[in-house]
C-alpha cells in the first residue's frame, strides 16, 4: 500500500515538473516575441562604397610607385658615385703610320733633302771571310735601329757659310793655303770640308737636326735586305759610282754620282769627303756594343777620338767599302773632313 502511493506521487512530481518547464519555455518564446527581452544586437560592419574602395586602391598604389621610384633613384646615384669614383680609362693612343721607303722631306731652314730610313734590323761591320776587313770593322753583328731621316748629301759649303753669316755658327779655316775655295761661289755645292767634330754638331743642332750615329750612317749606306760591301751592291768602286783616288784634286758637287747611290736613294756615302758621326771611338766596340740603337762608345778620356765614315777623294780603293771606320780627334779639322746631319723620326 505504502509502495503505491509512493509510485504516486514520484509520478506527480515528474508530470509537475515537465508541466513547470513547458511553461518556462513557453513564457521565454511569448517575451521574444513580444520584444520584452532578447539578444543584444551584432556590432554591425560598415560599408564602403565603390569610389572609396578605389581611391582606397589608387592610394596603395601611389606609396607603392613613390616606393619603387625612390628605391630607382637610389640605385641610380649609387650606380654614378661608383662610375666617378671608378679609375678613368686611359686611352690608347693611335700608332703613327711610318713613312714608306722613299719618303723625302725638305728641311725648312737649310733646303737640305733628307730620305726616309725605316725601322729595323740590318747587318753592321764586316765578317772574317772579307779580306778587306780591319779588326776594328768586326765581328759582323745584327742591329735594330729605329725609323730616322738621313740627308740625301753632305752639307754644302753654300748651307754652311749661311749658317755663318746667321751668326750661330763658328767659322771655320779658309786662307791662300788652306781651303782657298771656301769664298768662290763656285763651290757654295761642294760639300763643306775643314770643319771640326765640334762645328758640324753645332750646324746640325742649329738647323734642328743632329749628328747620326755610325750604325745609322752605316744602314744608310747598306740597307737591309744584305749584307752588301758598297751601297751600289758588292762591286768595288769605278767612276761612275764615287769620287775616290784622287781623281779629282779636291771634291765635286754633292750628288755627282747618282750611280753610287743606297738602296734609299741617300748619295754620297763613299768619296767626296769623310763624314763625322756621333759616335766616340772604340776599336774593339763591336764586341760589346747593344743591339738595338747603339750610341757609340762611352769612352771618357780627354784624348778620345770620334768616328768618320766613308771615303774621301784621297783615300784609295781599300778604304771604299761602306764598314770602314776612320776616327780623328774632335777639334782636328781637314781638307777631307765633311759631315751630313740626321733628324729623329
Amino acid at each position: 500500500m505504502k509502495s503505491t502511493n509512493a509510485h504516486k506521487k514520484e509520478t506527480i512530481l515528474f508530470l509537475g515538473g515537465g508541466f513547470f518547464l513547458l511553461a518556462i519555455a513557453f513564457t521565454g518564446i511569448i517575451l521574444l516575441r513580444t520584444g520584452l527581452i532578447g539578444f543584444p544586437a551584432p556590432t554591425a560592419i560598415p560599408t564602403k562604397d565603390v569610389d572609396q574602395v578605389v581611391q582606397e586602391m589608387h592610394s596603395t598604389l601611389t606609396v607603392q610607385v613613390l616606393s619603387t621610384q625612390q628605391a630607382f633613384l637610389v640605385q641610380t646615384a649609387t650606380s654614378v658615385a661608383q662610375t666617378a669614383n671608378a679609375p678613368t680609362a686611359t686611352p690608347t693612343p693611335t700608332p703613327t703610320q711610318e713613312p714608306v721607303i722613299g719618303s723625302t722631306k725638305v728641311s725648312p731652314v737649310d733646303g737640305m733633302v733628307q730620305v726616309y730610313v725605316p725601322s729595323g734590323a740590318f747587318l753592321m761591320g764586316s765578317t772574317d771571310s772579307f779580306t778587306e776587313a780591319e779588326l776594328q770593322e768586326k765581328p759582323q753583328h745584327t742591329v735594330f735601329l729605329d725609323g730616322f731621316w738621313m740627308d740625301q748629301t753632305e752639307v754644302t759649303q753654300g748651307m754652311y757659310k749661311r749658317c755663318i753669316a746667321s751668326g750661330t755658327c763658328p767659322d771655320i779655316v779658309h786662307d791662300l793655303e788652306q781651303n782657298p775655295n771656301f769664298n768662290k761661289s763656285e763651290y757654295d755645292n761642294h760639300p763643306v770640308i775643314y770643319v771640326t767634330w765640334d762645328a758640324a754638331k753645332t750646324y746640325c743642332e742649329r738647323v734642328g737636326r743632329r749628328l747620326p750615329t755610325e750604325a745609322e750612317w752605316e744602314k744608310s749606306a747598306r740597307g737591309s735586305q744584305d749584307a752588301r760591301l758598297y751601297p751600289w751592291g758588292d762591286t768595288p768602286p769605278n767612276g761612275n759610282q764615287a769620287l775616290f783616288g784622287l781623281a779629282f784634286n779636291g771634291t765635286r758637287p754633292v750628288g755627282s754620282y747618282p750611280d753610287g747611290a743606297s738602296p734609299y736613294g741617300i748619295l754620297d756615302l763613299i768619296g767626296n769627303v769623310r763624314e763625322w758621326v756621333n759616335d766616340i771611338y772604340s776599336e774593339t766596340y763591336y764586341v760589346t756594343s747593344p743591339d738595338h740603337n747603339p750610341p757609340g762608345s762611352e769612352l771618357t778620356d780627354v784624348l778620345f777620338e770620334h768616328v768618320l765614315r766613308g771615303a774621301s777623294y784621297k783615300d784609295e780603293i781599300h778604304y771604299t767599302h761602306l764598314a770602314m771606320r776612320f776616327h780623328h780627334v774632335g777639334n782636328s779639322a781637314g781638307e777631307n773632313r765633311g759631315f751630313r746631319c740626321a733628324s729623329s723620326n
